[in-house]
């Protein structure tokens, strides 16, 4: 069990700010309570050390931000959605939904991590998942 961060104003931030990007990026998260709870707990802390330890403010808080959105930079449901969109110029969640299911197994194949965008395999996955949707 994780214990929770006292200074409200940064941890309140703090989550705002992981819920914002699981939102766009990671919506299967968004109600996954105890992961938010932690990571953000953990990015607090990691800001409130920085900060004790004298650490320029700025610098604490990309530390903090490093935390907080660690494995979270690439996202499935975002190639999807683009593809999606390219392919049929309208998003369907339901669809988006049964498709993210049906792509883990071309996911799976790949090791990504939060700079798999900027890799040559991104190219592979992209055109993995679009053979895929066309399928459909």
């Amino acid at each position: 069990m994780h214990k929770e961060y006292t200074d409200n104003n940064i941890y309140t931030f703090l989550k705002s700010s992981l819920i914002a990007h699981l939102e766009k990026l990671h919506s299967q998260l968004v109600r996954d309570r105890a992961f938010i709870c932690i990571r953000s707990d953990r990015a607090a802390q990691c800001y409130e050390k920085k900060i004790d330890k004298g650490i320029d403010i700025d610098e604490a808080y990309q530390d903090a931000l490093c935390i907080l959105f660690h494995n979270l930079q690439f996202s499935k449901s975002a190639i999807l959605k683009d593809i999606y969109l390219k392919k049929y110029g309208a998003e369907d969640e339901e669809h988006l939904y049964c498709l993210m299911e049906q792509c883990e197994s071309i996911f799976q194949k790949y090791d990504l991590t939060d700079d798999f965008k900027e890799k040559p395999e991104y190219m592979e996955l992209y055109s993995d998942l679009e053979e895929e949707v066309s399928s459909i």
